[in-house]
């Protein structure tokens, strides 16, 4: 069984490529992170969070984004993601038992899902075709 689209064959980089794409990946996230926790920063006062947690959050994003700029193939750039999976875990348990914060907790999860995928850098051996990857 074959994913994608059909009728395209999918790009197979060489490793030195594949890495120097990774990078740049990972160097685009964190900008749009710094984006993002400047915004949340900024809209911290109208958001129907407690102030100091989403100073929390954006402080997080920031200082995320600076180990990912600093060093895009280090640990944070590579795995980040997980952070960011965590966070969107511990807000669906939050909205399950919180009425109050449910609304938040489900945006905030969503959010926090997107960012997990974007950073999350698609793992596959160097000339193994797509078709043949298996994704956990």
């Amino acid at each position: 069984m074959t994913q994608g689209r059909p009728g395209r064959q999918p790009e197979v980089r060489p490793a030195g490529e594949r890495q120097a794409h990774l990078q740049r990946t990972a160097k685009r996230v964190a900008r749009a992170r710094l984006l993002w926790a400047g915004g949340v920063l900024f809209a911290a006062r109208y958001l129907p969070i407690p102030r100091k947690i989403a100073v929390v959050l954006a402080a997080r994003h920031l200082v995320q984004a600076a180990a990912a700029l600093r060093r895009p193939a280090g640990l944070v750039a590579r795995f980040g993601w997980s952070a960011d999976a965590a966070h969107s875990a511990s807000m669906l348990v939050w909205a399950a038992v919180s009425r109050r914060w449910r609304a938040a907790a489900l945006t905030n999860a969503a959010v926090a899902a997107a960012w997990a995928r974007a950073a999350r850098p698609k793992h596959r051996r160097v000339g193994t075709p797509p078709e043949t990857t298996t994704h956990s």
